[in-house]
């Protein structure tokens, strides 16, 4: 009996050391990194609605180039936008006014960020391109995204995972902002004297090693 118990001892001992071992192997075997993108979307004369692209290019980042040949999964988790500097012209007035949040209450009505990538196909020849919506921010009053880094939106994992499959083997691509028409506004186009806005992206890679 007692050498029963001994066996049984022993043979758990035995799974639970490989399964604890395979673990470790596997810990050693992969890691994960994060890099923060800081884009500054800098405009003159900026209008409303608009779009603007900003290029990304990931060979820019050294972490990303000691480990671009073992990169297994590249996902975009989140993005924050906001607004540094903004001046605009009052309707019927043709001096230019400094945005003033105590003022002020100009609001979009959406601003989008969108993941924009043109391939191409094996004969050279350019390929359709593929945009995939990141977020999209809704009625955007410009006093609550004014200097306040504190909008943060999540990509869904189905996009993310889409995106990932390109940023693995295309690492150049652009994000796509797209300004909607102020509410109220009465004209085709208002435009912006100056207008700085930024955002910043989360990547997450995981590498095996």
């Amino acid at each position: 009996m007692r050498k029963l118990l001994l066996f049984i001892v022993f043979a758990i001992s035995g799974i639970v050391f490989t399964s604890c071992y395979t673990e470790v192997i596997d810990n050693l075997s992969t890691f994960t990194f994060q890099l923060i993108l800081d884009y500054k979307s800098e405009h003159n004369n900026r209008g409303a609605p608009d779009m603007s692209y900003d290029t990304t290019n990931l060979y820019e980042y050294e972490e990303y180039r000691n480990h671009k040949d073992q990169v297994d999964k590249a996902m975009i988790l989140h993005f924050n936008y906001w607004i540094d500097s903004l001046t605009y012209k009052p309707v019927g007035k043709d001096t230019t006014v400094v945005f003033d949040r105590l003022r002020d209450t100009n609001k979009f009505e959406f601003v989008k960020i969108e993941f924009w990538w043109i391939g191409s196909k094996i004969d050279g020849t350019r390929d359709d391109s593929k945009t995939f919506l990141l977020g999209r921010f809704t009625n955007v009053k410009i006093e609550d995204y004014f200097r306040y880094p504190q909008h943060i939106i999540y990509v869904p994992d189905s996009v993310a995972q889409k995106v990932s499959d390109i940023i693995k083997s295309h690492p150049r691509f652009y994000l796509k902002s797209v300004y909607s028409k102020l509410r109220g506004q009465a004209v085709d186009t208002v435009y912006f004297p100056f207008v700085k806005a930024r955002y910043d992206m989360t990547i997450r890679f995981d590498v095996k090693l």
